[in-house]
């Protein structure tokens, strides 16, 4: 796997991305980042019950991107491109670079299996410095190339 820092363009596009499914889901003030995590929960929950992620799949990126963002917001992560093709995959990633999670890969999970683990969960699991066996949760490996574009 390859870690590649996102470009500024793919920063401010995930950030407006941010920005608009909070204001939508969780308008007013935002919280610490654990309040906004469990806020997304409810998210979460909607989704599960609407069935297959595809057609949703514009709903699960931003769910993804929201959840993920409260890792940055928290500290100790950053986003970064994470994938096996040089492609434009946003991850979050531990600051020290031994945890990723490829956002929408791990939440396309969580919506497909109800019985997974939830959003708040893997937060803290990740919080906590473990990496929950789950698609899209990996450990890049210690020779994987970093670009530097």
């Amino acid at each position: 796997m390859t870690l590649a820092p996102l470009s500024e363009k793919h920063l401010c596009e995930l950030a407006l991305a941010v920005s608009r499914a909070l204001s939508q889901w969780l308008p007013g003030p935002l919280g610490a980042p654990l309040e906004v995590v469990q806020g997304l929960e409810r998210v979460l929950l909607f989704l599960r019950q609407n069935g297959s992620p595809s057609p949703q799949a514009r709903q699960v990126a931003s769910l993804a991107f929201c959840w993920g963002d409260q890792l940055v917001r928290a500290g100790g992560f950053h986003w970064a491109s994470a994938s096996e093709d040089s492609s434009v995959n946003p991850s979050v990633v531990s600051d020290d670079e031994v945890r990723a999670c490829m956002v929408v890969d791990t939440i396309t999970t969580l919506v497909i299996e109800p019985q997974a683990m939830s959003l708040v969960a893997l937060y803290r699991a990740l919080e906590r410095g473990e990496l929950p066996e789950m698609p899209g949760c990996l450990r890049p490996a210690a020779s994987s190339p970093r670009k530097t574009d």
